[in-house]
């Protein structure tokens, strides 16, 4: 175990390649990950075998969040639009409520999948109130989600 608070450096082909900072927690590849980096770094290779593919990723950017919040048939505005349409309660974001869900997932440094969450925490109160908010004679009642909403939810509670 590597306990100091000072970046592991692997030196390959001499280049310096900073694979991982405990101070920081955060993983940066300026060059290509090998299996043998992992050897150094203490993964045993019996674990390192079961590994198929070793591939970095960068974090995604709020376009590409937002992108991921709307483009898709099934995303997560359309899933929870549907949801809230079987109860006769029509939803709707506006768009600074959207950026406010991508601002918080950055902020978290949780990607695309805590989008979720974050939405779920929002829409958490809407939804349990959504059966009691239809209008008589099949008529929607509108619901928006606006950018204060979002933001008055932080870290799972609701802040006043």
């Amino acid at each position: 175990t590597r306990s100091g608070q000072e970046p592991y450096r692997i030196l390959r082909s001499g280049k310096r390649c900073r694979h991982w900072c405990k101070g920081q927690g955060r993983i940066t590849l300026p060059c290509p990950l090998h299996q043998c980096d992992l050897r150094e770094f203490g993964l045993i290779p019996e674990f390192i075998g079961r590994l198929p593919i070793i591939t970095s990723v960068s974090p995604l950017g709020k376009d590409e969040l937002l992108r991921i919040l709307t483009e898709p048939c099934d995303s997560l505005v359309n899933q929870y639009t549907g949801l809230l349409a079987m109860d006769g309660v029509k939803l709707e974001f506006t768009p600074e409520s959207l950026n406010a869900v991508a601002d918080r997932a950055i902020e978290l440094e949780t990607g695309a999948r805590g989008l979720r969450n974050i939405l779920e925490e929002v829409m958490r109160d809407v939804m349990f109130n959504a059966p009691s908010m239809r209008k008589p004679r099949g008529r929607e009642k509108c619901v928006v989600i606006t950018e204060d909403m979002v933001r008055s939810y932080s870290l799972g509670m609701r802040v006043a």
